[in-house]
């Protein structure tokens, strides 16, 4: 997991270079030309890769070196299933859960899709799973279950 956050803020910054010089046509207060839009969103992911992976460090690291350190015999065998063992194992669980909440504090869009998807709200104040018409669909096609299981 470590590696491919990391290639992705690599690949981020590179991108970085291509956008560098392009601003957007609108001026700031202080009369600096305001930069690309690509810019901004890229500074964004940026900062919230790197909470992720400091995140993931915090919560992974510790159980990792404890675990590294009974397989080489530096802990003793009382370790596993011990307390601290159960302790450690169950904080790298949370990172699991840290992802959505730094989402949630980082992002309104993002709280406001989960608030959608648990009060079963939506554009059109449909439940989350629930069919919905599309505008592309003819009404001259119909497809019961017989002609899907006929196939």
């Amino acid at each position: 997991m470590l590696v491919t956050q990391i290639l992705i803020a690599r690949n981020l910054s590179q991108q970085f270079r291509s956008f560098k010089g392009i601003t957007n046509a609108t001026t700031t207060t202080n009369g600096n030309q305001a930069p690309s839009f690509h810019i901004v969103a890229r500074n964004r992911v940026l900062k919230l890769m790197l909470t992720v992976i400091i995140i993931y460090i915090v919560c992974w690291t510790p159980a990792q070196i404890a675990y590294l350190g009974y397989s080489l015999g530096w802990v003793p065998l009382s370790y596993l299933n011990s307390p601290i063992h159960s302790l450690l194992t169950v904080f790298g669980f949370y990172n699991s859960c840290a992802n959505p909440i730094i989402y949630a504090a980082r992002y309104p869009e993002f709280r406001n899709a989960l608030k959608e998807m648990f009060t079963c709200k939506s554009a059109k104040n449909t439940p989350l799973f629930e069919k919905m018409d599309t505008p592309n669909t003819s009404s001259n096609i119909s497809t019961s279950k017989a002609d899907i299981y006929s196939v």
